[in-house]
């Protein structure tokens, strides 16, 4: 198959006029335009991704602290056999009530603690009874 030369010569000035137009770039309004989109959409993000950490530090603090008092009540709760738990220079011991407290950075709402939910709460005070009872006080 031929082509002629004037063909061929028609056919790379079309292309050169195509890549002209798609190497433009953008104007000065459209970027703009998406710098304000991306700053909107950050300004409501933002304070969203800061509550979800927060109530993720929450609920790392109340697990690890309950974790610990259900470790102290079970060894109530047997009469004090095997080694009493230990954490942050606090001992489980057989004879009084022991508490533990956990705290987080800001308020959260809505988090869960034992059987205990917050309206708002930065703290949760988890009690272990002489009998191995548990509750929790979230403020």
């Amino acid at each position: 198959m031929n082509i002629s030369p004037k063909t061929k010569l028609a056919l790379m000035r079309s292309l050169r006029e195509k890549k002209s137009k798609v190497a433009q770039g953008f104007t000065l309004i459209e970027l703009m335009i998406v710098v304000a989109i991306v700053g909107i959409l950050s300004a409501v993000a933002l304070p969203n991704f800061l509550g979800a950490r927060n109530a993720a530090a929450a609920g790392a603090a109340i697990g690890e602290m309950v974790g610990l008092a259900k470790e102290c009540a079970t060894f109530k709760a047997s009469g004090g056999v095997g080694v009493a738990p230990t954490s942050g220079g606090v001992t489980c011991n057989t004879t009084a009530s022991q508490t533990y407290s956990a705290t987080w950075g800001g308020t959260v709402s809505g988090i869960r603690c034992l059987a205990a939910t917050s309206a708002g709460a930065s703290k949760a005070v988890i009690t272990v009874a002489t009998d191995g009872g548990l509750s929790c006080a979230l403020t």
